[in-house]
């Protein structure tokens, strides 16, 4: 299955140094409905128009997001853990070192769909959706759900941090298994893999350059990614 990527640039800092050729290379997109350009016909290509709301892992936070015209993607953290007053690990919206949230993966995926379905699709209210898989364990459970959607009305991004992104000192969180994520996302279609590189918080000025890049053209090859 030919897959389409997006190069996790929000990983990289200001500084970045990287040749257009690698760019073109690694993101490339196939004309469906789960292409940004053809969602978002607004922007007419131009992937820097796109507006982002960041982390809205909450009941409250995505209801304000889907009533702000100005957003166009929603980006939300997968993990494993607990809805409050729950004790059935399933996959929820948090963020580590939180495992617990008042939202859950499916309900979070039917809201934007129940509100995409009101708003009409490739309408200018439409969002789309950005995954950001923080760990291994909520892969499996997590493309399941996924799968289970017969038709989507919103674009779908699946983004794990893969690579050590080598900078920065103190914790910095484990690359999800980048096996494991090609493995488990191989059959949900129609989706662009975000991929990215873990970093610390305190890492200002640092960027990555062709040897950080090769690693990650590498790694896509070698799990037969095309």
């Amino acid at each position: 299955m030919k897959r389409n990527f997006h190069f996790e640039k929000s990983r990289f800092c200001s500084a970045l140094c990287v040749s257009k050729t690698v760019l073109i290379f690694i993101t490339y997109v196939m004309s469906t409905n789960a292409d940004i350009r053809t969602f978002f016909p607004q922007i007419n290509g131009n992937f820097s128009l796109v507006t982002w709301a960041h982390a809205v892992n909450d009941k409250e936070y995505l209801k304000k997001v889907l009533n702000d015209d100005k957003i166009m993607m929603i980006e939300a953290d997968v993990i494993i853990g607990k809805l409050k007053n729950q004790e059935n690990d399933i996959p929820i919206m948090a963020h580590p070192p939180n495992k617990t949230s008042d939202l859950s993966l499916i309900d979070f995926l039917e809201q934007i769909s129940d509100f995409n379905e009101q708003a009409g699709i490739n309408k200018s209210q439409g969002k789309g959706v950005k995954l950001d898989f923080k760990e291994n364990a909520a892969l499996a459970s997590s493309i399941e759900i996924l799968k289970r959607i017969k038709k989507r009305n919103y674009p779908l991004w699946l983004n794990a941090d893969i690579l050590d992104g080598h900078f920065g000192t103190g914790t910095k969180t484990e690359p999800v298994d980048a096996k494991i994520f090609f493995t488990y996302t191989e059959d949900v279609e129609q989706v662009t893999l975000s991929l990215g590189w873990t970093t610390c918080n305190n890492a200002p000025g640092q960027a990555y350059g062709n040897i950080q890049i090769q690693e990650m053209i590498d790694i896509i090859r070698s799990n037969n990614q095309t």
